[in-house]
């Protein structure tokens, strides 16, 4: 059998799958909760569904195809606790869900949507770290909604950083 070693490819490749076969379940939930369960929130207006083709690894795309997408890639790759005989690697991951801006003045509602989605975003990760093979200890951090200037484009995005540590042996 051969000897097995989880690694960052394969870390990428569970974020992906983790995500994409939950995000939309959980918008729903987030939506049904929004609109029926909680009364002061009852505002009226659902966040979208992510499209499974609208999800953009290490890259902004060139053309907004989408009404809202997934910009994810790599943050950052530590090596901690370097010894002789081995050592742990702690891997960031961001996962931002982008809604191009089209100029008009924001409003609070708008700042609500990016929030639910880094919610989503965040309550997936939770709810799943154990479908990570091979963690030590995963960390999320939610991300404020923020406003990003591409060539002549804007874009609004929120979402999550995911970090997970692992051995190297």
């Amino acid at each position: 059998m051969a000897n097995f070693k989880y690694d960052v490819e394969l870390f990428l490749t569970d974020i992906e799958k983790i995500f994409k076969a939950n995000l939309n379940n959980c918008i729903d939930a987030i939506n049904l909760e929004k609109q029926t369960i909680t009364p002061e929130a009852n505002d009226n207006f659902n966040i979208a569904h992510i499209n499974d083709k609208a999800w953009y690894f290490e890259h902004i795309p060139s053309v907004w195809s989408y009404p809202q997408f997934i910009v994810w890639g790599i943050d950052d790759i530590q090596v901690l606790n370097a010894q002789p005989d081995g050592a742990s690697q702690k891997v960031t991951v961001f996962i931002e869900v982008g809604i191009p801006d089209d100029g008009s003045i924001i409003n609070q509602s708008f700042i609500y949507k990016l929030l639910r989605y880094s919610r989503a975003l965040q309550d997936i990760a939770l709810k799943n770290f154990d479908g990570v093979r091979g963690y030590g200890t995963i960390q999320v951090e939610t991300l404020s909604p923020a406003l990003v200037s591409i060539s002549d484009k804007k874009l609004r995005i929120s979402g999550i950083n995911i970090s997970a540590t692992f051995g190297l042996r």
